[in-house]
């Protein structure tokens, strides 16, 4: 006789066998992480696109001649469109396994023990969501990992290297950008300022100035901070930007724990040495300025045995900061086989 189970649900309790229980735990984990996405760095910070290739290849196509005025039915100049600077994103293969014993099961008369394992295993789904995706923006920051210049290593065993740099071949925070269309031109979006409006006021400006490839100027409306969760630079920012400040409603401030072990810093740390972020919403959707990239959300496969059942999440992701362009496209997908 198949043991059973009690699950909890909106109906009330009702017994499940092991085996009704081994399909339905999958189900609840991927709805549980796809509803925690919600409150995710990753829509906040990427624009997200689906994939069915490994790598993609984006390219940014800038557009050399501006409009001019021609009158009615005037003659209008061919324009050209050129190739301006590539980036290939790779996704990754993330994965785990778990298991559920029938010795747990036996035990397990509250259903607690499960509903713990459950929780454990969509807290290390989410957690790493959020620290690879805080990485790729943190490190980018400081410009590697202290190790790896302009990259860093993510994994267990930090066996996945992680570059930084960005489709110009600078890293994603540089003060030396080129344009494609005249590289002897720089700008930059990396300023060494300690947090303070004044100082917001200035990183505000400069990127709403920064231009495209082609050097036309962009729509870039700044409207979030990132900070680090120590409460030094909170203070300030609230403080300085916040409900009871003349820039009140104007920001999105929100601090990102996953900074603190990145960037090294805690409540000693005086405010002057704390990194922050200015980021702009509607440009990473516009330009595509930042990607993350899903060839497979997560989806859970189980196997049982005569005494457990094996459970295997795996998710195809990845993401990469590109910057610099103003129309990054996709251009070519490769697949290649799965490890």
């Amino acid at each position: 006789m198949a043991t059973e189970y009690v699950m909890t649900g909106q109906s009330g309790q009702h017994k499940v066998t092991l085996g009704e229980l081994s399909a339905r735990l999958g189900q609840i984990i991927v709805h549980n992480t796809d509803k925690s996405n919600e409150n995710s760095l990753v829509p906040l910070l990427f624009n997200e696109i689906k994939t069915n290739t490994r790598s993609t290849s984006f390219a940014s196509l800038v557009n050399v001649d501006p409009f001019d005025p021609i009158g009615e039915n005037g003659e209008v100049d061919h324009g050209s469109i050129i190739d301006g600077y590539d980036k290939t994103l790779e996704t990754i293969d993330w994965g785990e396994d778990f298991e559920i014993t029938q010795q747990l099961v036996d035990d397990d008369v509250t259903g607690q023990m499960i509903k713990l394992k459950r929780l454990g295993v969509e807290n290390a789904y989410t957690s790493t969501r959020e620290r690879f995706a805080a990485a790729l923006y943190g490190y980018g920051l400081k410009g590697g990992d202290g190790i790896n210049v302009n990259a860093f290593r993510f994994g267990k065993r930090g066996q996945k290297l992680i570059k930084t740099t960005t489709g110009d071949g600078e890293n994603v925070f540089s003060a030396a950008h080129p344009l494609a269309v005249d590289p002897n031109k720089k700008q930059k979006n990396l300023f060494q300022l300690p947090f303070s409006a004044g100082n917001v006021g200035i990183v505000e400006t400069a990127m709403q100035n920064f231009l495209a490839d082609n050097g036309d100027e962009l729509d870039i409306s700044p409207d979030t901070i990132l900070i680090p969760n120590v409460s030094v630079i909170k203070d300030a920012a609230f403080a300085q930007l916040g409900v009871n400040s003349p820039q009140a409603g104007r920001w999105n401030i929100r601090g990102v724990k996953q900074f603190n072990k990145i960037w090294n810093v805690d409540e000693s740390t005086p405010l002057a040495n704390i990194p922050w972020l200015m980021v702009s919403s509607n440009a990473i959707k516009l330009y595509s300025c930042a990607i993350w990239s899903v060839r497979q959300p997560l989806d859970i496969k189980y196997d049982e045995y005569a005494w457990r059942t094996v459970f295997q999440p795996r998710a195809v992701c990845g993401g990469v900061c590109i910057v610099a362009g103003n129309g990054w496209q996709h251009r070519s997908g490769v697949n290649t086989r799965r490890l």
